[in-house]
């Protein structure tokens, strides 16, 4: 209550916390009425936008706060996680990933064939 009143906020409105390299996502937020709370080492907010994992291990989250990561994710929530589940899936099904997903490539991965594979 004290930390919305001395920003001038009322207790309804959103705050939301966004590491940098998400411009558009910030933006976007306070256009829509949110609030940036900028202390990213503070508990009050309703979303947290991050590219690490890091902020929230051994941390609890209250059941209303909103995270777009969190400890386990980056094999399905990075871009290389799923680059390289996908190029996996041929040893549990005889489905090419390439006629569901775009196809992709993990450049800076120990598999040069891929970068091979990317320039042609």
């Amino acid at each position: 209550e004290r930390w919305a009143q001395r920003r001038g906020i009322s207790l309804n409105t959103p705050v939301f916390v966004c590491s940098k390299g998400y411009p558009a996502v910030r933006e976007e937020l306070l256009r829509r009425g949110w609030f940036e709370n900028e202390d990213r080492e503070s508990d009050i907010w309703d979303m947290y936008f991050t590219m690490k994992v890091t902020p929230f291990i051994n941390k609890t989250l209250r059941e209303d706060q909103i995270v777009n990561r969190f400890f386990g994710t980056g094999e399905i929530c990075s871009k290389g996680g799923i680059c390289k589940n996908l190029r996996a899936v041929k040893w549990f099904d005889s489905v090419d990933p390439d006629t569901f997903f775009p196809r992709c490539y993990s450049l800076g991965g120990a598999d040069s064939n891929e970068y091979e594979e990317f320039a042609e």
